[in-house]
């Protein structure tokens, strides 16, 4: 997944929950363009259909820092896994809960001196997200393997940095600074189907995430936002099963009770 980021700070403004407005009245007129379109695409996925959704990735990597003929070793991780588990309330028109977890690792060895142990300490910065919030999609198909989607989902959550600091009386400390996130996108997908229940989906989402924080080792006053925005490619599998259709296949009939 490649994601390119836009940095803007903004004062204690809130978290911009404008920004999931417009997005949505963008999806609506997708819509739109797409139910007009698909007068002329039979719908593939009927109402009442399963949607269920996963994708993540995971990198790691060891660092070397060179400099003046010496070098430090360090660690390099990221990680990201979301969910997404959802009804089709009309065919081929999805709505459902997403779920987001994000992980990173930045470490180098020997950055601190601790005057209290008298011994070297690595530099870490360890960062962690949980996101929680819905999602819809509306598919177009085109025959039975091939399909485009319009997607736009919406998050509310938290995360914790953790940062190695020196302190005043000469030590080090591994600092804690909370944060309230909210996290939207809105984007277009391309999904492959070799079963028709089964999706291989390649997707480019217009994404920005809000932080809000209180500076430094405050824990009251005003608060600082940070706002990200960029595009963000994933990738992905999708199930989707009519699993009331499955169970009624499956529904036994009792001896000496024919259905007429």
């Amino acid at each position: 997944m490649h994601k390119k980021w836009k940095y803007r700070k903004t004062g204690s403004q809130g978290l911009r929950y404008f920004e999931f407005l417009k997005m949505f009245r963008q999806l609506v007129s997708i819509s739109c363009l797409l139910c007009a379109l698909s007068l002329q695409a039979g719908a593939q996925i009927s109402a009442r259909s399963i949607d269920l959704g996963v994708g993540g990735f995971y990198f790691g990597s060891p660092l070397v820092i060179s400099y003046g003929g010496a070098s430090l070793a360090g660690t390099n991780r990221q990680s990201q896994l979301n969910g997404q588990l959802g009804a089709f309330i009309s065919d081929n028109f999805a709505l459902g809960l997403r779920w987001r977890s994000d992980m990173e690792l930045f470490q180098v060895e020997r950055q601190f001196f601790n005057q209290q142990t008298h011994t070297y300490e690595p530099y870490k910065h360890f960062s962690k997200s949980q996101l929680y919030g819905l999602y819809g999609r509306y598919y177009l198909d085109f025959g039975r393997h091939l399909a485009v989607f319009a997607h736009a989902e919406f998050g509310i959550g938290s995360s914790l940095i953790r940062v190695t600091e020196q302190n005043n009386a000469g030590g080090v400390d591994y600092n804690k600074y909370p944060r309230s996130l909210t996290d939207n996108a809105l984007g277009l997908g391309l999904a492959l189907r070799p079963l028709p229940e089964v999706g291989l989906e390649i997707s480019l989402l217009r994404r920005t995430r809000a932080e809000a924080y209180f500076p430094g080792s405050a824990t009251s006053g005003q608060k600082q936002v940070e706002t990200y925005g960029g595009y963000e490619m994933r990738i992905g599998l999708r199930l989707n099963f009519n699993f009331f259709d499955w169970a009624a296949q499956r529904k036994v009939i009792p001896p000496g009770n024919p259905k007429f």
